[in-house]
This record gives C-alpha cells, sequence and structure tokens, in this order.
C-alpha cells in the first residue's frame, strides 16, 4: 500500500498566511530510488534549499483579524489632512447681471453667496451698501456658544457675549473696533435674535489703520433665506461654514473682485 501511494505524483500545496504567499516554501514529498536508501524511506526537501519549521496556521474566524482589505481600510486623520491641503486664497465674485449676488470659492469647491445691495466697488463710504473690491485678511471668527459647537478653525476663535458690538458711528474714536455694550443699544450687536450672525469672520477691511467714513463690520456670516443683499458683508448658507473652515490656512485671504 505504501510503495503504491509513494509511487503516485502528489501535488504541491500552496498556502497563504497573513497574505504571505509561501508556496516557494511548499514541501515536496519523493521516494528515493532503489540503492539510494531503505526501501520506502522518505525524505522532504523544500525549494532553495530552505526548510519550514513552522506549522501551517489557520485563521479563527472567532478571533477579530489584522488582515486590510482594499476598500477597507482605516481612516488615518494624519493622511486625511495631507490629502486636504490648506487653502490659503478664498475668491468671491458677483454673478453677470446679478451685482449683489455671487459665488465663494474655496480649492475646488464653489459655494453660492450674498454680497452688498449695491454690488462689488473698489470705493467703500460707509452706509453705501457695496462691497469692497480688496483683499481682505480673515481676523477672528466669532460664534454663537449657546446654539454651536466651538468652530474648526486655525483662526483665532471667540465666542460671542451679549455685550457685543461693533462701532459703526465714524464720529467715535472707536469707529470699526469690537466694542462692549448693553443688550438694546443702538450699535450693531453681534448677539442678535435671528440666525445671521452665528458665525461670523471678521475682515480686514479699513482696521490698519482705521479711517473714517471708509466702512466698518464688513464681516463674512450667514446668509439670509434667498440670498438676499447684504449691507456689504458677503454671506453663506450658514452649514456651510463647516464644510469651509476647516480647510482654511492661518493667514488666509478673502479676494473680492
Amino acid at each position: 500500500m505504501e510503495r503504491q501511494l509513494f509511487r503516485q505524483r502528489l501535488a504541491h500545496v500552496g498556502i497563504i498566511v497573513a497574505e504571505q504567499n509561501l508556496s516557494h516554501l511548499a514541501h515536496r514529498i519523493t521516494q528515493k530510488k532503489e540503492g539510494g536508501g531503505r526501501q520506502g524511506e522518505v525524505s522532504t526537501t523544500t525549494q532553495n534549499s530552505m526548510s519550514c519549521k513552522c506549522p501551517a496556521v489557520l485563521p479563527n474566524p472567532s478571533q477579530p483579524s489584522n488582515l486590510k482589505f482594499p476598500g477597507r481600510l482605516a481612516s488615518n486623520p494624519s493622511v486625511d489632512m495631507m490629502a486636504k491641503r490648506l487653502v490659503s486664497r478664498i475668491f468671491v465674485h458677483s454673478l453677470p447681471g446679478r451685482p449683489s449676488r455671487g459665488v465663494l470659492r474655496v480649492g475646488e469647491a464653489s459655494f453660492p453667496c450674498a454680497l452688498g445691495r449695491s454690488g462689488i466697488h473698489a470705493v467703500k463710504r460707509e452706509g453705501d451698501g457695496r462691497t469692497p473690491r480688496a483683499s481682505l485678511p480673515l481676523r477672528r471668527v466669532f460664534y454663537r456658544s449657546d446654539r454651536l459647537r466651538r468652530p474648526a478653525s486655525l483662526q483665532a476663535v471667540r465666542a460671542i457675549r451679549p455685550t457685543d458690538a461693533w462701532c459703526d458711528d465714524a464720529g467715535d474714536r472707536r469707529y470699526n473696533r469690537l466694542i462692549s455694550r448693553p443688550p438694546g443699544s443702538a450699535e450693531e450687536s453681534l448677539a442678535r435674535s435671528d440666525h445671521l450672525y452665528d458665525v461670523i469672520v471678521e475682515l480686514g477691511w479699513n482696521d490698519r489703520p482705521v479711517r473714517r467714513h471708509y466702512g466698518s463690520a464688513i464681516f463674512w456670516h450667514g446668509a439670509r433665506d434667498g440670498f438676499t443683499p447684504t449691507a456689504g458683508c458677503v454671506a453663506i448658507r450658514r452649514e456651510d461654514f463647516a464644510k469651509i473652515l476647516p480647510r482654511l490656512a492661518r493667514d488666509a485671504v478673502m479676494v473680492v473682485r
């Protein structure tokens, strides 16, 4: 019986363990020729003259697997951040024939936006309803902590206080500055009852240095339904801030043209 088994050709068996092809270590069982040893003696050899001292272990289905399969790789936050390169320039332009409606572009993504009721102009004066044509650095991010979580941003982030306001009085020495006012005063209150100022990005217009009557409180904030015109600010959907702010570099600039 043993002679019959040894006279048959045995197939090579390839074993894959943890995604490694071990077929080159496959054992071959051969029968020595007569005269080369005792009859029926079996010698075990391996290709490349390598001996396998490790038993083949089959994976246990009840044990968690460390194997990774295409399409099921775990997300790596550092790799994801590198894949989404930080953006240092935001571009804003108006739509043809619609001066108070525009498009805000961040990298390859575009978002609808509202502009000042008088459109984009190079000359800006207090109360004229114009959005200034300029490069506007992003100064700070304000948010309503009673309504939203702290935004993810590399810019300085500050929660809006009930007494926060912006001075738009050109005759005041604090013109175009963040000030503290009791609720209900005539200044531009940041703690609004609606949701337009749930997120505000302060834009660097007429602030270094401040020139009287050249415009104040130029913000990037939430838009009204229907993207109705602003008093000169740039406004987007409030939910779009969560998509945009994390992608902006610390020195990001909004270019209005």
